[in-house]
């Protein structure tokens, strides 16, 4: 993002409120949906576990946008010298603009939640056409958890990790463990491909960019 702009914090800035937003989108559409239908499931772990993260992603939500830590921290770095002083200082004045703009990350976290149903669609829909035969209610229950496990630093795009948290969870709701393992490859790699426009459209820029000649 910093290549296609001069404002380096601004970019970085940018990259963290989409981490966040993102992923508690994930986990209050999982919240919403475990408390809504916890009598069809009842697994109080989960619920727990997916309770515990949206009130700690909320807490680091308001600590980015806390305006009293933003006072304290750049008073703190304001004090200290050199570049990780002064790179610090400009990140806590970029976070501290998104406090004017809480209607716009209301709209982001809004569209963020309606983008996650739509993953949620997008699985039942391809378990439908595999005759693998479980409710649309226990795929809203499960992949928003499994979004989440896919963002762990763990593995390379959720391969590995989503593929397991789909067998463990779907199996306990009747779905063949075969199945839910084939369920899992196929939705990540339709969003590898998915994804390959777009890197396309960027190699080739880049491409195009060093191709040109130095002013």
């Amino acid at each position: 993002v910093s290549q296609l702009s001069s404002r380096a914090m601004e970019s970085v800035a940018s990259v963290v409120m989409d981490r966040v937003l993102g992923l508690l989108s994930m986990l209050l559409t999982g919240l919403l949906s475990l408390t809504i239908f916890y009598r069809v499931y009842p697994h109080p772990a989960l619920l727990a576990v997916v309770t515990c993260l949206s009130i700690a992603t909320i807490g680091s939500l308001v600590l980015v946008l806390s305006k009293p830590l933003h006072e304290r921290l750049r008073v703190r770095f304001r004090k200290g010298a050199g570049r990780i002083a002064n790179w610090s200082t400009k990140m806590v004045e970029t976070l501290a603009r998104y406090r004017e703009r809480l209607d716009t990350l209301l709209l982001v976290l809004f569209v963020s939640i309606v983008v996650q149903l739509l993953r949620v669609l997008q699985a039942f829909l391809l378990s439908e056409s595999m005759a693998l035969e479980v409710g649309a209610i226990y795929f809203l229950c499960f992949i928003p958890p499994i979004l989440v496990v896919t963002m762990l630093p763990i593995s390379v795009g959720g391969w590995g990790t989503a593929n397991v948290a789909y067998v463990a969870l779907f199996s306990q709701v009747g779905m063949d463990p075969d199945g839910a393992f084939v369920l899992s490859i196929l939705i990540l790699a339709l969003g590898v491909f998915g994804n390959l426009p777009g890197g396309f459209i960027y190699a080739w820029e880049g491409f195009a960019a060093s191709e040109r000649p130095a002013v």
